[in-house]
């Protein structure tokens, strides 16, 4: 095992403040390490792409938004590029997210370098106007630091353009960039005659005016005040959301000035299979990595006296709420929980049954896995008209904490519940769905042998799906 000096660089001081500084990296000594040995030590064998700098920028998430996958992406970096010195830039609530998790996880990144960007979110044109701008600044600084390329962990079609603007100049143009494709890429679907048949009507109660100001801090009042007033004058005087949104759409950024000097990743196989319906995702350069995510320890099955279900983290509220209908419908004379392990309680007042830990208000990813403990499946409620051009993080939740799926029929969640080595249980409806339920509930003293069959799978699936193995992939994505 090669010995690594124990070099570690960061922008933020140990109480936790924020170190602004324009001249990130100048005058930095030392070598990039591997991952410590307090944590997970991995080696991938010496690489060297002629750069020494790996840049990565999420230009879009705060606070815990994405964290989970960012920190995989943070770690399969390291793993794929053990000798170069990682730095990222973010805005600092994630930035304080990332370091949570990753201690967490467990996982200790050393020689990375946190570097504070506030991404803000102008209305209409002054949004591009501010990316270009701030893309342009860090661009200057990566250049400066002697790199030509970024990674980015997120984008959306005013990035990308502001990007492809930037590289038009002389100083970018040997830039050269990866970008990690996420939910805005189902929109190259939206003229498919066919998903929009099957797309069902969509609707729900959003929460009033009183609810949302008693959800919100006193001292961010004002701001989203501000913002609220900009968006409405934004929509009753500004032709610039019709003129974006015709013509800065997913599609025509992918298209418009492409060269190889882009590059694109999809977080599921499924993705890229879907994409070429609509794009030459070969001339685009479209590559394949599993969202990564820092799997938790292995633990047992739990044995409890009743059936439990989770719908963890986001999910479709709407659907659980027919979900609990169709339910409240039967005569169940077993008892079973099904626990909301997230914010959104919307749909469940009145119904039996089912729990809501922390009702609008986030959890530590801790609480989260506390109130996961003790459940025996995870409810994923996508239909077939959900991720079909992108990667879902509630499945790897579940293999992540190994509770096999009770899940509509959607292609993320089959590409990963493969029929020869079943993982949970697809159906085709809800009504369905709730018969496999019921059927659960009321047979779960018998049903353990099934669930462990289920965990077992899920263990191979794992292995496929884990961050190591991603390395080559990650690798290939982020060198010219």
């Amino acid at each position: 095992m090669p010995a690594f000096p124990a070099v570690q660089c960061q922008k933020i001081r140990p109480n936790g403040a924020a170190v602004e500084s324009p001249a990130i990296w100048r005058h930095r000594a030392g070598r990039a390490v591997g991952v410590d040995a307090a944590g997970r030590f991995q080696w991938s064998g010496r690489h060297y792409d002629g750069c020494l700098l790996i840049v990565v920028c999420e230009p879009q998430c705060k606070a815990f938004s994405h964290e989970k996958f960012n920190s995989g992406f943070l770690y399969g970096l390291r793993l794929a590029f053990p000798e170069e010195r990682l730095c990222f830039y973010g805005d600092a609530s994630h930035i304080d997210s990332l370091r949570k998790i990753l201690a967490h996880d467990k996982v200790s990144i050393e020689n990375i370098e946190y570097v504070p960007v506030r991404f803000r979110i102008r209305p209409g044109i002054l949004r591009l106007i501010g990316y270009q701008r701030l893309l342009s600044s860090v661009l200057s600084e990566v250049r400066s630091a002697g790199s030509d390329k970024v990674f980015f962990l997120s984008f959306n079609p005013e990035i990308l353009y502001s990007l492809k603007r930037l590289k038009q100049k002389i100083a970018f143009r040997t830039m050269k960039f990866t970008l990690v494709l996420h939910g805005g890429f189902e929109s190259i679907a939206d003229g498919d005659v066919r998903a929009k048949a099957e797309a069902p009507s969509r609707s729900f109660r959003e929460r009033g005016i009183v609810e949302k100001i008693r959800r919100t801090k006193l001292a961010d009042l004002p701001a989203k005040a501000l913002t609220v007033c900009l968006r409405a004058a934004e929509r009753a005087f500004s032709p610039w959301h019709a003129i974006s949104r015709r013509f800065l759409t997913e599609t025509k950024m992918l298209l418009w000035k492409h060269s190889d000097d882009f590059r694109y990743i999809c977080l599921s196989p499924h993705v890229r299979l879907n994409a070429r319906r609509y794009l030459d995702v070969e001339r685009l350069n479209f590559h394949t990595v599993t969202l990564p995510m820092v799997f938790a320890d292995i633990t047992p099955r739990p044995h409890n006296e009743f059936a439990k279900f989770a719908m963890f983290g986001y999910g479709d509220s709407l659907a659980l709420g027919g979900l609990l209908t169709d339910l409240a419908s039967r005569k169940i004379d077993s008892p079973y929980e099904i626990r909301v392990v997230g914010m959104d309680n919307r749909g469940i007042e009145g119904f039996a049954h089912v729990t809501c830990p922390s009702p609008g208000k986030p959890l530590e990813r801790s609480d989260m896995e506390s109130y996961a403990m003790d459940i025996d499946m995870f409810l994923i409620l996508y239909d077939k008209t959900r991720y079909r051009l992108s990667c879902s993080g509630s499945i790897l939740e579940s293999l992540s904490y190994l509770k096999p799926v009770l899940h509509l029929d959607n292609e993320c969640v089959n590409s990963f519940n493969k029929e020869k080595k079943p993982i949970g249980i697809r159906c085709d409806s809800l009504h369905m769905l709730a018969d496999k339920l019921q059927e659960i509930v009321e047979g779960y003293a018998d049903y353990g042998p099934v669930l462990d069959v289920f965990r077992e799978n899920m263990l191979e699936v794992r292995r496929a799906c884990s961050v190591e193995k991603s390395v080559g992939a990650l690798r290939a994505s982020f060198t010219w």
